[in-house]
């Protein structure tokens, strides 16, 4: 299993899957982080899991930096991540949000390329990713 330890903004971060697009304001909402689903830890594709802590302070350092957006980890940037909020398992049940055991970091997206928000609606597209990177430690 991988730890995330850091994010900063070389290289690019893949986002979880697209939920909804708002094609008038050009905005793609979804998970940028899965720390828990089913209030089990979340493995991705990768065998890596994130624990909410971890996604907090790896965030909160990201969103301090240039908050890019990149199509597929190439070129240059698509976007810009407009919003982003960390919601742990704890934090959502103060808000009291019923998330049904998933937590995270959910994520908005500014789309400012006409042909990267046309591969989104169709489709095409069904992730994202920031112009930001991990350090990973593995651990136990």
């Amino acid at each position: 299993m991988s730890k995330l330890v850091k994010m900063h903004k070389e290289g690019s971060v893949t986002l979880s899957r697209v939920d909804k697009i708002d094609s008038e304001l050009r905005l793609v909402f979804g998970w940028g982080q899965v720390c828990k689903s089913n209030g089990e830890d979340y493995f991705d594709t990768d065998n890596q899991h994130i624990p909410e802590q971890v996604a907090l302070e790896g965030w909160n350092v990201f969103m301090q930096e240039e908050t890019v957006m990149k199509a597929c980890h190439e070129g240059e940037p698509m976007g810009s991540v407009r919003f982003a909020y960390p919601l742990s398992l704890d934090l959502a049940k103060s808000l009291d949000i019923d998330t049904k055991g998933k937590s995270g970091v959910l994520v908005t997206v500014y789309v400012s390329d006409d042909e990267t928000l046309a591969k989104f609606k169709s489709g095409e597209y069904k992730d994202f990713s920031i112009g930001g990177a991990a350090a990973w430690i593995d651990v136990e």
